[in-house]
């Protein structure tokens, strides 16, 4: 029997790497905990806040409804207040006008591209069909000999 030329899925050690790979790996690695935190929000109507510093001490954060609100919700200053709720769903209907009003833009597109092509359609069958019938006039004067004398 063949053995196998992976390893496989193994466990990773957890240690720091080195400085060339940590960069594309906190990348990844952000993104991952940015979309497991949305995926809470979505899952369960948490409020979620996560704030990351890149090794080179740039910030980067993920927060629902906002990283201030969950932060001082945390720290006791501000609780939660229905006012916060209608703001999320104020911020939310406005982008789903926009995406509206896009998604109409397109379809308008759409709609005049397809009057266009279905006018172009129209104007090749004209010329189709009168072509057929000049040349069925034509073979009738000649007795239906389709060559011309």
């Amino acid at each position: 029997m063949e053995s196998k030329k992976t390893k496989g899925k193994q466990k990773i050690e957890m240690k720091k790497i080195d400085k060339e790979v940590s960069l594309v790996t906190f990348s990844k690695r952000r993104f991952g905990i940015n979309k497991k935190a949305s995926e809470l929000v979505t899952l369960c109507g948490a409020e979620v806040g996560v704030v990351v510093f890149s090794p080179a001490g740039k910030p980067f954060s993920f927060g629902h409804p906002s990283v201030e609100s969950v932060a001082n919700r945390f720290l006791k200053r501000n609780p939660p207040q229905a006012q916060e709720d209608s703001s999320t769903h104020t911020l939310e209907a406005q982008y789903w006008r926009v995406r509206i009003n896009e998604l109409n833009q397109q379809c308008d597109e759409l709609l005049r591209q397809l009057e266009a092509y279905v006018a172009r359609t129209r104007i090749r069958t004209r010329t189709r069909t009168q072509g057929y019938a000049n040349f069925l006039k034509i073979r009738t004067r000649h007795g239906g000999d389709t060559a011309v004398k």
